[in-house]
């Protein structure tokens, strides 16, 4: 009975950790519309990640030896019970398979959310025409992973007016191009604002495109 209560409990602490570790990213995916407070948040998540990755490490590590490790057993124990060992094992690694998906989701999450939005945006493309075009750099701080960049991404790409957005994570900017008659540059701001991040122009000029 012991046995099986510390098998579920550490079974539940890997899982545990894994959702708390990734939760720097999940809350912004979660909670869009709470702008700066998600963000906040998840900048508390995103610096006590690493140790919260390094607990999840020690408890598959635990998890493993108490799953495998060779002990002597009465007869007819629970820990003789081949049925047990593999019901053990085998929660074990779908609980492994979970922690993997949770603690690697800021790194793929990203690119999913990209080709869910490039996805819907191919079916409704419009044919292109000779306009003036303005393309603006902007400085964003407050994003903690991928997935912060692809949701301003994708939700700069939704706005009338705006032909393309390109967010990069690793450079903290975003990159629109935008018909200056259709959407005015402060709103552009005001978006990426009330999402929650901190935006700065760095540079703009003026083309046309067609």
């Amino acid at each position: 009975m012991k046995e099986g209560l510390k098998n579920k409990g550490l079974l539940g602490g890997i899982v545990l950790a894994a959702v708390t570790a990734s939760l720097c990213c999940t809350i912004p995916l979660l909670f869009a519309g709470a702008g700066v407070t998600a963000i906040v948040v998840a900048e508390k998540f995103a610096v006590v990640r690493p140790y919260l990755l390094g607990v999840t490490g020690l408890m598959l590590a635990a998890g493993f030896y108490y799953a495998y490790r060779q002990k002597s057993c009465a007869p007819g124990g629970a820990c003789a019970t081949l049925d047990g060992r593999r019901g053990v094992r085998l929660g074990l690694w779908l609980a492994t398979a979970v922690a993997v998906v949770l603690t690697t989701f800021p790194y793929w999450s990203g690119a999913v959310v990209r080709g869910i939005a490039q996805t819907s945006q191919a079916s409704s493309e419009r044919p292109a025409s000779v306009i003036p075009v303005q393309k603006t750099t902007f400085q964003i701080s407050g994003m903690v992973c991928e997935m912060c960049a692809a949701l301003i991404e994708k939700d700069l790409k939704e706005q009338p007016g705006v032909h393309s957005a390109r967010v990069v994570f690793s450079e903290a900017k975003a990159e629109v191009e935008y018909d200056p008659s259709a959407i005015s540059l402060s709103h552009i701001q005001s978006l990426i604002e009330k999402a929650g991040y901190k935006v700065a122009v760095a540079f703009s000029d003026a083309r046309r495109k067609g």
